[in-house]
């Protein structure tokens, strides 16, 4: 993973302001806690206007594939996602 300079992710959101883009974070690897914030824009105090989280919001019981099973990355995680929801939208 190669992390960006400090300063880069609001500069990118202001180019996104002016321009009337979205901003759209991928945090599958970063999210969730990983790095030491609830989301790594957090660090930076940038919100972006969507945020993929994918495997990070799962059920841990959904990962194990021990039996040989694959069940995806989209399962059904509501109880582990709300947390995610909640601090988002506060």
């Amino acid at each position: 993973m190669i992390l960006p300079p400090q300063g880069y992710l609001p500069a990118v959101r202001q180019l996104c302001d002016e321009f009337g883009a979205l901003l759209i974070l991928d945090e599958v690897q970063t999210g969730m806690g990983r790095t030491g914030k609830m989301f790594a824009c957090e660090h930076e105090n940038v919100q972006p206007d969507i945020l993929c989280l994918a495997e990070g919001a799962r059920r841990r019981r959904d990962a194990d594939w021990r039996d040989g099973g694959h069940r995806g990355g989209l399962l059904g995680a509501v109880r582990q996602s709300v947390p995610a929801y909640h601090h988002l939208w506060r």
